[in-house]
């Protein structure tokens, strides 16, 4: 099982990673600098959305950071827009910047 776990971690982290690539490519277009444009991939099996929406507002105050894109959920129901439990938290306690929910 830990083989399996590790192989599809990183084949998320690969599919993720192209995402952001992408974007690094469009996001200097409409005018922004790819020095401000940073991502970060983290798998923590035992990631409740609480301990996750908490790392994720505190890289956010710690870095000064402005604004804030996050995905509505997982990859699974991309056509529904329903906000996703992490999503959700961080949009709900996020305090003193812009959040772009994707």
């Amino acid at each position: 099982m830990k083989a399996l776990e590790k192989r599809t971690m990183e084949r998320e982290k690969e599919e993720m990673s192209h995402y952001f690539e992408d974007a690094k490519k469009v996001l200097p277009d409409l005018g922004l600098s790819e020095k401000w444009v940073t991502f970060k991939f983290q798998y923590d099996p035992s990631g409740k959305p609480k301990k996750v929406t908490q790392a994720i507002l505190e890289k956010l105050k710690k870095g000064g950071y402005g604004t804030l894109v996050i995905g509505r959920k997982g990859a699974t129901h991309a056509r529904e827009f329903r906000l996703g439990s992490v999503a959700m938290r961080t949009v709900g306690e996020a305090r003193d910047c812009a959040i772009w929910v994707v």
